[in-house]
């Protein structure tokens, strides 16, 4: 019974993440009949990538909800964790298990992924021969780990960095191991990694735990405008 309602939650999901392309396509199909559509400007602002993303994450947090996924844990998206000077850093994922609290990134990237723990950016590659460089995702989740340790004051090994990348890239030449515990891998690969690391690994936290660590986490998710728009402003000059 439980799979069938895990298999009812997932169709749900996917209309929910699917549900904007098929307005857009009705929407795309009315405007050719009236010159009202402002509408189908006011979707279309959420880019491509964007909704790739969204997508992809949502993949992932479906593996890490799904059953094929060993033990106890609580999940939680789209943390917005305070820093100093009124900044924050947004996890994409944080599941709260038994073993570790893991901080997974998602990555919704096509092509050849190459890059190395301590270089400032990575590279996509295509056949075409085209390049774009984009912020190391090691870096990237390191600081959310060092954040969410800091604002749960636990130390920083009870945390496990996940870097997922979506099934539409190879990762050539990436990092094998690294200075902190991290994973990189292909979407795919989630469930059996994760159940290695979890099978080899002690009980850290008991349902108690779990639940205490979730209760304070929670209202992190719920963040307000200005915060979104300071975290997006933050990024940019990151990445510029």
């Amino acid at each position: 019974m439980e799979s069938v309602f895990y298999y009812v939650f997932i169709l749900i999901i996917n209309l929910i993440v699917f549900l904007p392309f098929i307005i857009i396509g009705i929407l795309a199909i009315i405007s050719n009949n009236t010159p009202n559509n402002k509408i189908i400007t006011s979707i279309r602002k959420q880019t491509i990538n964007e909704r790739r993303g969204d997508i992809g994450e949502w993949l992932t947090y479906n593996v890490l909800l799904s059953p094929q996924v060993l033990g106890s844990r609580k999940i939680l998206r789209n943390l917005y964790i305070p820093m100093n000077k009124g900044h924050f850093t947004e996890i994409d994922i944080v599941m709260i298990h038994e073993s570790f609290i893991f901080v997974v990134e998602n990555k919704s990237y096509s092509g050849w992924i190459y890059g190395c723990e301590d270089a400032t950016h990575w590279t996509q590659t295509f056949k075409s021969g085209r390049r774009y460089h984009f912020y190391n995702p090691m870096k990237q989740n390191n600081t959310h780990v060092y954040a969410l340790s800091k604002y749960l004051n636990m130390p920083v090994n009870n945390i496990f960095s996940i870097i997922v990348f979506g099934e539409g890239c190879t990762l050539k030449q990436i990092p094998s191991s690294s200075r902190t515990p991290t994973i990189i891998l292909n979407r795919h690969e989630l469930a059996v990694v994760l159940n290695n690391i979890i099978s080899s690994s002690e009980t850290r936290f008991t349902l108690e735990n779990i639940d205490e660590i979730y209760n304070a986490l929670l209202p992190l998710s719920l963040t307000d405008e200005k915060t979104l728009e300071n975290h997006v402003e933050r990024i940019n000059s990151i990445n510029n």
